[in-house]
């Protein structure tokens, strides 16, 4: 559980930084740590609409209490569809997931720039997003 904030659990492993909600399992947000230099990695980002202020929570405290933040970042979220999907699942899963991280850029204050899909990486389908 949080220091920072009693409604927010948080767990760190070898590979990642989760966040979810007390008592909600279904909000979850999950940081990689195999980021590239500048880039965040955000390999789940799981809310609905009416839990967007419990979601910025999850983000306060990954800034509070380890520095991890998407402010002035490039952020990739990484495998957003399965490498089997077809163009239509892959462009769905893309415009769910771009939505829903404008909501948080958002509702954090912040803009963002440079929006899209990256193939760079083999049999992987991420949304890169350069947040101001």
């Amino acid at each position: 559980m949080s220091k920072f904030d009693e409604l927010v659990r948080f767990r760190e492993d070898d590979f990642s930084l989760q966040f979810s909600s007390v008592g909600d399992d279904r909000l979850f947000l999950r940081f990689d740590k195999g980021a590239r230099g500048s880039e965040v990695w955000i390999s789940d980002l799981n809310f609905q609409p009416e839990e967007l202020a419990q979601m910025l929570r999850a983000f306060d405290v990954a800034a509070a209490e380890f520095k991890t933040t998407i402010a002035e970042k490039v952020v990739r979220m990484t495998s957003i569809a399965p490498n089997s999907a077809d163009h239509d699942q892959v462009v769905e899963a893309f415009d769910r997931q771009r939505g829903k991280l404008i909501t948080v850029v958002a509702a954090l204050g912040r803009r963002y720039d440079d929006c899209y899909l990256d193939t760079s990486r083999p049999g992987k389908f991420d949304l890169v997003m350069k947040v101001l």
